[in-house]
């Protein structure tokens, strides 16, 4: 089988499946943790149905969403290369069933296979690339800015030139990923819907026209 594991780039589905094969799976159900900031660290985790949300905890019980996985995505990679606590918490947002690869298991593999490692390099990159935005977001940006960069990264052109968030976002979730407050995200969302820049579709968010650069 095929995993489509970007990890695995460059193996063959046999050598892919033989580190699997070392992989335990378990099955959470919506809304559970899977770790906390803080937990001691030695798995990596590839998500073979549902989904998860990676965040940081912040103050009076805040919290700043730092990315979302899917399917053949993985997360809590950095345990394969340290021994440090985690660093984000991992809660599922849906049903979800992942592998789980052990730090000594993935390392006797890489002297098999040592350009694994220049895929978890590349990884860790992206997701510094990632962080660095995000820092940057809410450094240098108002609210409405950062909601204008989630909208933008998370949409989708179709073929009428409208632009679609299919993910369904909660006016919550997005005041997780913008570092706000969720009654100023909806009157910001509300005066752009107003403004016939956006519109909702069974919680799903329709881009209609380009979006001003400052509210």
């Amino acid at each position: 089988m095929n995993n489509n594991i970007s990890l695995f780039d460059g193996l063959t589905e046999e050598e892919e499946q033989q580190l699997l094969n070392h992989a335990t799976s378990h099955e959470y159900k919506k809304g559970t943790i899977i770790f906390n900031e803080g937990d001691d660290s030695d798995s990596l985790y590839i998500i073979k149905s549902g989904r998860v949300k990676v965040f940081l905890h912040g103050e009076n019980g805040k919290e700043i969403v730092l990315n979302v996985h899917g399917v053949n995505e993985f997360f809590g990679e950095m345990a394969l290369i340290d021994e440090d606590p985690r660093s984000a918490s991992v809660v599922t947002t849906e049903p979800t069933k992942v592998l789980i690869l052990k730090r000594h298991d993935f390392e006797s593999y890489l002297e098999k296979y040592p350009h694994i490692a220049i895929n978890l390099i590349k990884v860790l990159v992206n997701r510094m690339r990632l962080l660095t935005m995000i820092t940057g977001n809410l450094a240098l940006l108002d609210v409405y800015g950062r909601i204008v960069r989630i909208l933008i990264s998370m949409a989708k052109t179709r073929i009428d030139g409208t632009s679609i968030v299919t993910e369904r976002l909660t006016h919550q979730d997005i005041a997780n990923r913008v570092g706000a407050s969720r009654e100023m995200v909806s009157r910001i969302l509300k005066d752009m819907s107003m403004g016939g820049y956006i519109r909702f579709d069974n919680r799903q968010i329709i881009i209609l026209k380009h979006l001003p650069s400052a509210w």
